[in-house]
């Protein structure tokens, strides 16, 4: 039996989650992948979720184009922090330098938050996931900071006085490169744990 698989980075990393990370305590979570770009992907009940089309987890769409340069993408934040003096030329560079200190990093959480919780939200009432995970290429630090700032949908009013459950929201728990690590554990888990 030959066996081709095309996958692309995002999927990788939401493999790599849920074979060696998150996936370990979590069946259905949802993973937002923090990059240049901005994108992530859904497992539902231990298995990668595509839908109809193959565009789950495309979550940059949910903003229109107004809206695109506020979100969670780190090339904006890149972008924010250069205009205030750091000298960071890449998101490789931002992953292992950050410094939560650096001018421009407050405006840049102020700017996209509301884009976060919008996606949060939206996961939560659409999908009902266990966990939302911040992963990526995104900075440990500044995931906390992102975490402590979302506003949860149950905080809000609701029509019944009462708010949903909801997911728990994480960093990534994956070590090492989950993209590596999804890239080497797909095929088995294609081949021999389906």
């Amino acid at each position: 039996m030959e066996l081709t698989v095309f996958v692309g980075e995002t999927t990788l990393l939401q493999q790599g989650e849920s074979l060696r990370g998150v996936g370990l305590w979590c069946q259905t979570f949802a993973y937002l992948s923090f990059n240049y770009g901005f994108g992530g992907g859904l497992i539902l009940e231990g298995k990668p979720f595509h839908g109809f089309h193959g565009n789950a987890g495309e979550l940059s769409g949910i903003y229109n184009p107004d809206e695109s340069v506020h979100r969670p993408a780190l090339q904006y934040l890149l972008r924010t922090l250069q205009d205030n003096g750091v000298e960071v030329r890449s998101v490789d560079a931002l992953y292992r330098r950050f410094d939560p200190a650096w001018p421009g990093v407050e405006d840049w959480l102020t700017e996209t938050m509301p884009q976060v919780d919008r996606l949060i939200a939206t996961l939560i009432a659409v999908i009902d996931p266990q966990a939302i995970v911040f992963g990526g290429q995104l900075p440990r630090s500044l995931g906390r900071m992102m975490i402590d700032r979302v506003h949860m949908p149950s905080k809000r009013a609701h029509r019944y006085g009462v708010g949903p459950k909801e997911a728990r929201l994480v960093l990534s728990e994956t070590e090492g490169d989950a993209s590596a690590i999804g890239a080497a554990l797909l095929p088995l888990k294609v081949r021999y744990f389906v």
